[in-house]
């Protein structure tokens, strides 16, 4: 998310103190990207309780966000399912499953669609999300 907030100063007077001036939330403007490029926005506002909207909207966007971004059902064809019944190999070490203690594998799908990778092992799984950006091919 890129946001630019936007503050006025206010002159106080008649202070004892070193303060001399106050910011004051006028505006806002911010644009979503999601993790696949698409963008959302921009969205901007200049008015009172600027603090309060740009919360509010952010609040609305998340949950509208979540509801797009929920799980995607698996999708797998007739090559999946036999590349899932013949897996004896970790898709990402091309290590052997069945000595590496098979309870370890678990399957792996790509999140943004759905589609079947194959199997893995835990540790390897999660070490290549370490640095993961996109889809796990």
């Amino acid at each position: 998310m890129i946001t630019d907030k936007e503050n006025s100063r206010l002159r106080q007077k008649d202070q004892a103190t070193i303060k001399t001036e106050v910011h004051k939330a006028c505006g806002f403007s911010y644009i979503i990207v999601r993790s696949d490029g698409e963008t959302y926005g921009p969205f901007v506002y200049r008015g009172e309780n600027a603090v309060l909207v740009f919360l509010t909207w952010l609040q609305t966007r998340e949950k509208i966000m979540r509801s797009e971004l929920g799980p995607k059902p698996i999708v797998m064809t007739k090559e999946d399912w036999a590349k899932f019944k013949a897996a004896t190999e970790c898709h990402i070490c091309n290590e052997s499953l069945v000595k590496a203690d098979f309870r370890d594998a678990f399957d792996v799908y790509d999140p943004n669609t759905g589609e079947y990778c194959g199997r893995s092992h835990r540790r390897c799984y999660f070490k290549a999300m370490r640095g993961f950006e996109g889809p796990m091919m």
